[in-house]
């Protein structure tokens, strides 16, 4: 029995679209090994964005804002010996707080313990350590915001757990020992974009990086020790000129 040009041309017609099929499961397969599904990134992310926030102990930020990455001219010398950006650090249990950074070639360094509602301020150029007291009992700042981080992690968890905010799209992708995290969203300002790297062990922060319109802002978190007992542990030498505004 001969069969129709109809009936044939149905066999390769058929066959194409279950290869088609295939491919296409092949292809989602792929995809999805590579990057997580944006529904459960999200729902991972704001897991390493609490575990973070929720972290007993001191909690060590350096930061690199945009124009600390530049390059210097050929020939030109940095203004500075000091490391450049910004280093932060929080104890979480008691909430004393440590921000350092360079302003006009100059090393400062300030301090908070808000248990003694006493602060700090180093200034390198005259060798001078300010010390008061704090009339109120400061308010209780996390490491990225100590940092200057463009979006912070109260941001995030802000941007994921209200109703009424949009959450950013967030992708994951594997990259070494660590998670990626790539987000696009929009803050109360304007829109953010960057990337968080997530310790798949422990779910905490590792790095974070974010654009900004003078470029990318680089951080890099640590925990645990070392601990900064004093102003002095901080950097701040002890033949500084010790000027007490405290009431007397």
């Amino acid at each position: 029995m001969v069969q129709s040009n109809q009936t044939r041309s149905k066999f390769p017609l058929r066959l194409a679209i279950i290869a088609l099929a295939a491919l296409v499961v092949v292809v989602a397969l792929v995809l999805l090994s590579v990057v997580g599904p944006s529904a459960s990134a999200a729902k991972d992310l704001r897991v390493a964005l609490q575990t973070t926030r929720d972290y007993k102990g001191w909690i060590h930020v350096r930061a690199m804002p945009p124009q600390t990455q530049a390059t210097l001219p050929p020939g030109a010398v940095s203004p500075t010996a000091q490391p450049s950006g910004i280093a932060a650090d929080l104890n979480t249990v008691d909430g004393t707080w440590v921000r350092a950074s360079d302003v006009k070639g100059s090393r400062h360094i300030e301090m908070h313990e808000p248990a003694k509602r006493m602060s700090y301020a180093y200034d390198a150029k005259v060798n001078e350590l300010r010390i008061s007291q704090d009339a109120e009992e400061t308010s209780k700042l996390f490491v990225d915001q100590i940092a200057g981080s463009p979006v912070t992690t109260d941001d995030l968890l802000a941007r994921y757990d209200a109703a009424n905010k949009a959450p950013p799209s967030t992708d994951a992708s594997r990259d070494g020992d660590l998670t990626r995290y790539d987000l696009v969203g929009r803050g109360d300002n304007r829109a953010f974009k960057g990337s968080i790297w997530v310790d798949s062990a422990t779910k905490l922060i590792r790095q974070a990086r974010w654009d900004t319109p003078d470029g990318a802002a680089d951080l890099v978190y640590t925990y645990g020790p070392p601990a900064i007992p004093d102003i002095h542990a901080a950097g701040v030498p002890r033949d500084a000129t010790v000027v007490n505004e405290r009431a007397k």
